[in-house]
């Protein structure tokens, strides 16, 4: 899609497959998305997240470029990600999960920028008593830190539950987030957690 320059939603139809009403969004960034609807949790059309993509049963999660579809998905999507890639640090925003505590939950479609692995375990030998059992309350099994940057250049900080997922830097994921708060850490008033985490598995 050409790059607006500005964000953009409007209703129309599935023109991949199925027809069915749906909802058209873009960042302005030459991204784009078809929507079932409109609001949290967005759930993205199930034949848009498979207009490239074949399913493996054996790797939940996980999904990989269909051979048909390469020269159209190297066309859409790979030339788009060296630009992000290559962007200086400083102009890459870092969202507040502050800011968002109670606003439901979002979607982050971008790269990994850098990921942590058991990154919850060292910030709950911080604590002690009750704080360390309300910490590990509520992150769960969402061990590991992952730092997302999407097309619009927005950079997500995010604690899920890798256990079950193979995350490398500059994979392109997509990431369903909530902003919690967290009490008892020095400097920190919320974090980012992620319900799920779905992995594009392409040429590099």
């Amino acid at each position: 899609m050409q790059a607006l320059g500005y964000p953009a939603t409007w209703p129309t139809h599935c023109f991949i497959a199925c027809g069915a009403p749906v909802f058209a969004h873009t960042n302005g960034y030459g991204d784009f998305v078809l929507l079932d609807e409109l609001g949290p949790p967005w759930p993205v059309h199930e034949c848009y997240e498979d207009r490239f993509s074949l399913r493996f049963p054996s790797t939940p999660g996980s999904l990989a470029i269909r051979p048909d579809r390469l020269e159209e998905y190297d066309a859409i999507l790979v030339p788009s990600l060296p630009a992000v890639r290559r962007v200086p640090s400083r102009d890459v925003k870092r969202v507040n999960p502050s800011d968002l505590v109670g606003q439901g939950e979002l979607s982050a479609i971008g790269y990994v920028q850098d990921y942590v692995e058991r990154r919850a375990d060292r910030l709950a030998e911080k604590l002690t008593g009750i704080g360390q059992q309300l910490f590990n309350r509520v992150l769960g099994n969402r061990r590991s830190q992952i730092t997302i940057v999407t097309s619009d250049l927005k950079s997500y900080t995010v604690f899920a539950d890798l256990s079950a997922s193979i995350i490398q830097r500059k994979d392109m994921i997509c990431a369903r987030l909530k902003a919690v708060r967290i009490f008892g850490l020095p400097d920190t008033e919320a974090l980012f957690l992620a319900d799920g985490i779905l992995t594009l598995q392409g040429r590099r």
